[in-house]
């Protein structure tokens, strides 16, 4: 009897020490999974500032080349 129940502790013990790894396990691929995510959003994020930021640089060059061109006429 004494060695089913030893058996049987030892059965348990590692049940619970294989949930842990499993979970262990879970824990790694949810961190590696969430660095990921972070690194796609901050790319996507600097990317759409970059457009912004070439969007707004060329209004302004249009807006300087229309205004050069307005002096020009007014020269003449």
């Amino acid at each position: 009897m004494d060695e089913k129940i030893m058996a049987a502790i030892d059965d348990m013990e590692q049940s619970i020490k294989n949930i842990e790894s499993s979970f262990n396990d879970d824990i790694h691929n949810l961190k590696e999974s969430n660095r990921q995510l972070v690194e796609d959003y901050r790319r996507k994020a600097d990317q759409s500032l970059q457009v912004h930021h070439q969007t707004i640089a060329d209004k302004e060059k249009h807006n300087l080349d229309r205004y050069k061109a307005h002096l020009r006429e007014k020269e003449f």
